[in-house]
């Protein structure tokens, strides 16, 4: 048998109001209350490995990899909304890896949770790939041997080149509040390397999102 139920505000005596869909409607707000508490922090961070290093400039194989982490967080949901990739390198073309020749043993990205391993890619062996992360390349200014590349002793580095890789996950996937890592979960977003990169002058990845907290109205 249904239950009606009645809500109704006890401050105004007003009634929540429900569309045709069944839906509550309610106001959309770009700021919480005064005084109220923030339940979302800011984020940004380093991929790290289990040591808490995120020098991605690494010695490893397949037999051996080794895994950057995105890992989850004590008693908070985290979003990652997106990540960039920074490696750099002297001469450094699409077809190179950073300034070392294309990948035999590609590196891959994966989203996992308790119960799958979802591979976001599986073919990182080059430059080109690395930045085609984002779903497409940035408008290059300059010939082919230049395109896309920054100076980076502009930037303080002493090699010529940087490229600069660049995913929004909630464009590329569609999720509007980007990849969601549950608190406290095995949920966790990883890079893999499958090969020496011990040579490359640097490479590293970070991502960008925010912590949610449960909601305390709630418990």
């Amino acid at each position: 048998m249904p239950l009606k139920t009645l809500l109704v505000n006890p401050e105004d005596g007003k009634r929540q109001l429900v569309e045709g869909a069944r839906s509550a409607l309610v106001a959309v707000r770009p700021i919480p209350p005064f005084g109220a508490e923030l339940d979302a922090v800011v984020f940004r961070a380093f991929l790290t490995d289990s040591a808490g290093s995120n020098d991605m400039t690494v010695l490893a194989s397949p037999a051996a990899p080794a895994l950057f982490s995105a890992r989850a967080i004590e008693g908070a949901d985290l979003y990652i909304k997106s990540m960039s990739f920074a490696i750099t390198g002297t001469n450094m073309e699409l077809g190179d890896f950073g300034d070392l020749a294309a990948l035999t043993d590609p590196c891959i990205l994966t989203y996992e949770t308790e119960s799958e391993r979802i591979v976001l890619e599986d073919n990182i062996t080059t430059n080109f790939e690395l930045m085609r992360l984002g779903g497409e390349l940035m408008p290059g200014v300059g010939d082919t041997s230049s395109a896309l590349k920054v100076s980076s002793p502009v930037l303080g580095q002493t090699t010529n080149d940087l490229y600069l890789a660049y995913i929004d996950f909630s464009r590329v996937f569609g999720f509007q509040w980007g990849l969601r890592i549950a608190a406290s979960s095995e949920q966790r977003l990883d890079f893999i390397i499958q090969e020496d990169l011990t040579l490359l002058p640097s490479f590293d990845g970070e991502k960008f999102g925010f912590v949610r907290r449960p909601d305390t109205e709630r418990q």
